[in-house]
């Protein structure tokens, strides 16, 4: 796919804004830092998701776009579940903190599932990200740092 065609998935996604469960397998994609900034800013605008699985491992989108991806997450306030799987993009600690804080701001959070393997992140930050995530309200968590 590419950063190219997650570009033109992302200009499509972010027309559903009342899409309320999606399910988004991009894994080993090739989606680069431009087109998970893009899948960010789509991710963003689906303000009514309930239900959200994102699978984007090995995609090398880097601290920035992991960052961005973080923001939007945080700003999907109706989401009740999450599945993301991040593993092998490169994120770094700072990318990991923000997606644990950002997802520290979803009230309705009920079932998470976050995947941060394989991301540069030392073992002094996976402790540190593993106590964020841990302390998070969700009845049903997994994470894998």
């Amino acid at each position: 796919m590419g950063g190219a065609g997650c570009e033109h998935l992302a200009c499509s996604l972010g027309k559903l804004g009342k899409l309320q469960k999606l399910v988004l397998d991009l894994r080993r994609n090739s989606v680069g830092p431009k087109g998970g900034q893009c899948l960010s800013d789509a991710l963003s605008q689906l303000a009514h998701l309930e239900s959200l699985v994102v699978w984007l491992h090995v995609n090398d989108i880097g601290p920035e776009a992991g960052r961005s991806l973080a923001a939007a997450l945080g700003q999907l306030a109706r989401l009740s579940t999450l599945k993301v799987s991040l593993d092998g993009n490169g994120l770094g600690p700072e990318a990991a903190r923000a997606l644990a804080g950002a997802l520290g701001r979803l009230a309705q959070l009920r079932e998470l599932h976050v995947d941060l393997e394989y991301n540069h992140i030392g073992e002094k930050e996976k402790t540190e990200i593993r106590g964020l995530l841990a302390a998070l309200p969700a009845a049903e968590k997994t994470f894998f740092l």
